[in-house]
């Protein structure tokens, strides 16, 4: 390295433990109280004197330090979660609490890796968005249309996405996602009538239908299913004594690169012409893979003593970067459990995370 290595010292260690724990109680859940937490990392800048811009879309709040080649992304919203785990916990090496692994841990990192690059006389870009629960169109999405020319996201070298993974991984591929919602249509009428079009049963048979796509049978060298569709959400009928006229069921999507998106669509094309249904598309984002043969993600990964390499069926704000034919990889904090109970993460992984991070800033810089 052309720098001396970075070895982070106890006070950054407390900062970023105390960064944490403070996100965690202040109860950011997405579409809520998000924009709060925003209001913390804008804090925590200004206490060491780091510049930023405010964005906001669509009433998701963002943050924006200066333009420079190395961004890190990551996301201050969480899911919702019980109570008590808006109240974090330290026990051994983890610190539960909803979000500390997705992505809270990430985002208490990158600030102390700001504020120690800071203190180096060193930048690097944080863009915090508020909305990637949600989708993230209206934070890195937005960000990367609308505050960047072509030639300014030109001069990125290369993108960090602060997501938790698996093993303290490199997560070098993801699938796509696409939210459909299906209207199931019949005829409202009484029970006691015979042979009336009951939506209800037509809609199991285009769950059946779907269920048995051909598409799903595919794999390839990264996936043993390139392919998973689900019903997730089925709602239908107002009253007990009341036949009901239509049935919606959302779908979740996940599809690995290399599948065209018209193929998916025309399952439903497929249904769409033998019952009486229609959809729409809720949200969609794009698959993505890493270019693990680009110099910088060669530096991180010699840094980070070449981690796991992970393919996942989820989905992150890397696509959008990954859409504008920019480098980066998803790497993040080590910990388990996000988004279900008792999520946590490993203390020592945020620790050895803000060291990789400024020690590949030096030396990419």
């Amino acid at each position: 390295m052309k720098n001396k290595a970075y070895t982070i010292n106890p006070e950054a260690k407390e900062r970023a433990v105390e960064y944490l724990k403070e996100l965690i109680a202040n109860k950011g859940i997405v579409g809520e109280n998000a924009n709060s937490n925003i209001e913390l990392v804008k804090k925590y800048l200004n206490d060491y004197g780091i510049g930023y811009n405010e964005v906001s879309c669509n009433e998701h709040k963002a943050i924006m330090t200066g333009k420079t080649g190395i961004v890190l992304n990551s996301h201050v919203d969480v899911v919702p979660g019980l109570v008590e785990q808006f109240t974090p916990e330290i026990h051994s090496n983890n610190l539960y609490g909803r979000g500390s692994a997705d992505a809270l841990g990430c985002v208490a990192s990158f600030i102390v890796c700001a504020q120690e690059l800071k203190e180096m006389g060193k930048d690097v870009t944080l863009m915090i968005v508020s909305d990637e629960e949600a989708g993230g169109l209206y934070g890195t999405k937005h960000i990367l249309e609308n505050e960047y020319s072509r030639e300014e996201l030109d001069e990125i070298k290369f993108v960090i996405v602060g997501e938790p993974t698996e093993e303290f991984g490199f997560s070098v591929r993801e699938k796509g996602i696409i939210r459909i919602k299906l209207d199931v249509n019949g005829k409202k009428s009484h029970p006691e009538i015979e042979d009336v079009d009951n939506s209800i049963y037509t809609a199991a048979k285009v769950i059946s239908e779907i269920s048995s796509a051909n598409l799903y049978s595919q794999s390839d060298e990264f996936y043993n299913r390139t392919l998973h569709v689900h019903p997730t959400i089925i709602e239908g009928g107002i009253a007990p004594n009341v036949i009901p006229d239509r049935v919606t069921i959302e779908y979740d999507i996940r599809y690995a690169y290399g599948i065209k998106t018209e193929d998916i669509l025309q399952i439903f094309e497929d249904i769409k012409g033998k019952y009486p249904c229609d959809y729409t598309i809720i949200k969609s984002r794009e698959p993505s893979f890493v270019d693990i043969e680009n110099h910088y993600f060669g530096i991180l990964d010699k840094i980070a003593g070449s981690p796991e390499r992970i393919y996942t069926n989820g989905a992150s704000d890397y696509s959008y970067f990954f859409e504008n034919d920019l480098k980066g990889v998803v790497y993040g904090v080590k910990g388990a459990k996000w988004h279900k109970d008792n999520e946590y993460v490993e203390i020592d992984s945020m620790y050895n995370y803000i060291e990789n991070l400024i020690n590949f800033v030096l030396e990419a810089d």
